[in-house]
């Protein structure tokens, strides 16, 4: 069973889909969805109150990919500056996210096109990029 990281353009998709997304759905089923901090700090930030407290309380039962440093900064650092040598930027969090996907070989599964900018830099990205 592979892993599979959500983005949380993925997530916001989920949440406001009537039912949810039923690709996100069977994944939870199967407990096959990891997390980690970049995507839950951008999940919860536009969260308040109780739903906040709901939804952290979901994310704390997932599993965690944990961070490892200085490897997964210093890959990430290297994943923006070969973007950015092919005149195309990414955000720092998004570069986190995809060094450690790449490192526990998840398979990252994103509605944002920013991504294929890095996979296009990094060989070992497994992208699954999903239509909305």
């Amino acid at each position: 069973m592979t892993d599979l990281l959500i983005d949380s353009s993925v997530w916001i998709d989920h949440f406001r889909t009537a039912g949810g997304r039923a690709d996100l759905t069977r994944a939870l089923d199967a407990r096959s969805v990891v997390m980690c901090g970049p995507i839950a700090g951008e999940l919860l930030t536009g969260v308040h109150g109780e739903s906040a407290l709901l939804l952290g309380r979901r994310l704390r039962d997932l599993r965690w990919i944990a961070m490892v440093e200085p490897t997964d900064w210093l890959a990430a650092a290297d994943l923006r500056a070969r973007s950015a040598a092919r005149g195309r930027p990414v955000a720092l969090l998004d570069a986190v996210i995809a060094a450690l996907a790449c490192r526990v070989r998840a398979q990252l599964w994103t509605l944002d096109r920013d991504f294929e900018t890095i996979a296009a830099v990094a060989d070992d990205l497994d992208l699954r990029l999903l239509a909305a």
